[in-house]
C-alpha cells in the first residue's frame, strides 16, 4: 500500500476537466493529508458569464434565449443556462437577478473574472421599420415623432412594436424612407 500511494504521488496531480488553478491550499514540499483539498481546478471548457438583469428588464429573459458576449474586445455567442430565483442587491442599492450565459464556443482568450458586456436577444424580428429611440417621443396621446414631409416639420402619430437599446419598432403611421427628426 505504501508503495502505491508514493506511485501515485509521484505521478501527480490531475484534474479531469481542463481548466486554470485558481487558488493552492498547499506550498510545494508540504506534507498533506489523504482527502486534503491541494487546488481548485475552474473549468475552461463550460464557461458561463453572469449578468446581473434589473426588475424592469427580467421578465423578458426566458432560458434558451441566445446572446452576445463581449469579453476584452473579443465576441462570443452564448445562450441563457439558468435564471436564479432570488434577487440580490446591487452596489446601488437596486434589486436584481442573476442570469447565468453559457459561452458556446470559449477560447484561450477568455480572462476568468473580469467584466463582460452582454446583449440578450428576447425577441428579434427581420425587415421591421425602425427608429432611432431618440426620435421617439410619447404623451397623454400616444407615441409619436417629427418627420419632415414636403419641407414642413410635421408630428407623426405613430404605433410601436419591440425596441432595444437604441432602436425602435414602427407599426403604423410612417412609412419606409421618411425623413424623421432625432433632435
Amino acid at each position: 500500500t505504501t508503495q502505491e500511494n508514493l506511485d501515485k504521488a509521484k505521478a501527480g496531480v490531475c484534474a479531469d476537466i481542463n481548466g486554470v488553478v485558481t487558488s493552492l491550499s498547499v506550498k510545494q514540499g508540504a506534507i498533506v493529508t489523504k482527502g486534503a483539498p491541494l487546488l481548485v481546478v475552474e473549468s475552461s471548457d463550460h464557461l458561463k458569464v453572469n449578468a446581473d438583469i434589473s426588475k424592469y428588464d427580467i421578465g423578458k429573459i426566458e432560458t434558451g434565449q441566445k446572446a452576445d458576449i463581449i469579453i476584452a474586445g473579443n465576441t462570443y455567442t452564448g445562450t441563457v443556462t439558468e435564471i436564479k430565483r432570488l434577487a440580490v442587491t446591487d452596489a446601488s442599492d437596486k434589486a436584481t437577478v442573476t442570469v447565468s450565459i453559457h459561452i458556446d464556443n470559449p477560447d484561450e482568450k477568455v480572462f476568468l473574472g473580469i467584466e463582460a458586456e452582454v446583449n440578450i436577444y428576447t425577441e428579434e424580428k427581420e425587415d421591421s421599420l425602425v427608429i432611432s429611440k431618440e426620435a421617439l417621443y410619447s404623451d397623454d396621446a400616444g407615441d409619436y415623432c417629427y418627420a419632415i414631409v414636403d419641407g414642413v416639420i410635421v408630428r407623426q402619430d405613430i404605433t410601436v412594436g419591440i425596441s432595444s437599446d437604441s432602436l425602435v419598432e414602427v407599426l403604423d403611421g410612417l412609412n419606409e424612407g421618411a425623413v424623421v427628426i432625432t433632435d
